[in-house]
């Protein structure tokens, strides 16, 4: 079924309110206003994101149009691409943000990505996933530890995190 999505609802606001106090509770040393725009935009880009992929559900369903053609992007992949790179250009000072994947190893691409946010130089496991795939283009959010669904890892990358000497990095077709 077509996602229709209102960014205007009570909901939305209450979320992305919750989401905003999540990474404030980050650390100390996150700025309140970074906090709220990673918010806004990780949710108001995820709504966007489902029209431009021209989202169906569950997610699962749509991959299988992306890989026949029939959509043009809205796999896991997609969706940690372009959230990373739409939160790269608010150039925050407080916050660091990862590529998180799990189970990269598992055969036929059935690995899975996401977004994480951490305060400024803190590891990657005091993050918190920000996940519009999963359900659908409704942001998931919260503590990487705490997401029994997945077992998140970093994931360097081109976009936000290069990668040190001799570490791995995802093709470029990830990008494409």
């Amino acid at each position: 079924s077509r996602i229709t999505t209102d960014r205007n609802t009570a909901a939305h606001f209450e979320r992305t309110s919750d989401l905003a106090a999540t990474i404030r509770g980050l650390a100390p040393t996150v700025d309140p206003d970074e906090a709220r725009q990673v918010a806004e935009a990780t949710m108001v880009l995820a709504l966007d994101l489902a029209n431009e992929y021209q989202l169906t559900k569950p997610p699962i369903a749509h991959n299988v149009l992306v890989n026949m053609g029939m959509r043009p992007r809205g796999l896991c992949t997609h969706w940690a691409e372009d959230v990373l790179r739409h939160l790269d250009g608010l150039d925050l000072a407080t916050l660091d943000l990862y590529w998180a994947v799990a189970y990269p190893t598992r055969p036929f691409r059935l690995e899975h990505s996401g977004a994480l946010v951490t305060a400024r130089g803190q590891p990657f496991e005091t993050g918190i996933v920000l996940d519009a795939w999963r359900d659908s283009g409704i942001v998931y959010f919260g503590p990487v530890t705490d997401d029994t669904r997945y077992a998140w890892q970093r994931l360097h990358n081109t976009i936000t995190d290069p990668p040190p000497d001799g570490a791995v990095v995802p093709p470029e077709s990830l990008y494409d």
